[in-house]
């Protein structure tokens, strides 16, 4: 594909971005919160509580493998995530973390291993899925709630990936894909290769400039950016044998 040049691509990229960030602060940045369990936030109001020790008491019976939630397709519990097959010495290495994208100072519960990624929130005592990210591609939980998503491929070399924005519900606000494909097949992008950011063709430079924020110079999702959310591994045997 012939790769064309947009004097304005970037201020119009740039503008996208703007806007989708002043979406997200209407849930207010301040309410996004990384959670331990020994660390939540306190209330005097009794309710507040309640239904802070309900949803934590939830989510523990799910990390034990004794609750399960419905979905469309089966009930989801902590074997489906980690053994889909059934058998115990075929398992996928998984971890959980608690983090707030609805801004209540209840944190959701995220389980994510190398196929599954659902996010559980609880309501009137009721488990349920606040969203579901599986299974590909990758998602990516950032500091500030939204997240970036990444797929590999081959056939040519390519990475794709997209950052989104999700309201308190759950629905998307907004989302931007950027992606790069090795269109002269010698294995490493570089000037010769195609750069996309959202409908885009952009330069190698303008791409690399356009996502710092997220990747680093390998494609690699910035540490920094994550290493607010404490992922914790899930060290657990079969539900059935709990």
């Amino acid at each position: 594909m012939k790769v064309q040049k947009y004097i304005p691509v970037m201020f119009i990229i740039l503008a996208f971005i703007s806007g989708c960030r002043k979406k997200t602060e209407l849930l207010d940045a301040s309410d996004f919160t990384v959670y331990n369990l020994e660390d939540h936030p306190t209330s005097e109001n009794p309710d507040y509580q309640h239904e802070y020790e309900t949803a934590m008491q939830q989510y523990q019976e799910f990390l034990d493998g004794k609750q399960s939630v419905a979905a469309a397709y089966g009930d989801v519990n902590l074997d489906f995530i980690i053994i889909p097959t059934g058998e115990p010495d075929s398992r996928y290495s998984a971890a959980y973390a608690y983090f707030d994208l609805t801004g209540d100072k209840i944190p959701e519960l995220h389980v994510k291993s190398a196929r599954y990624y659902y996010i559980l929130s609880c309501e009137q005592g009721e488990l349920f899925i606040w969203k579901d990210l599986s299974p590909y591609p990758h998602y990516y939980l950032l500091n500030d709630g939204s997240f970036v998503s990444y797929r590999p491929g081959g056939g040519p070399l390519h990475d794709d990936y997209c950052y989104y924005t999700f309201d308190c519900c759950g629905e998307e606000i907004c989302s931007i894909g950027f992606s790069r494909y090795d269109s002269n097949l010698n294995n490493v992008y570089d000037e010769g290769d195609e750069y996309f950011y959202g409908d885009d063709v952009v330069t190698k430079q303008e791409w690399e400039s356009l996502t710092e924020d997220y990747l680093d110079s390998n494609g690699h999702i910035k540490e920094e950016i994550l290493d607010e959310i404490e992922w914790q591994t899930i060290e657990c045997l079969n539900s059935s044998q709990l």
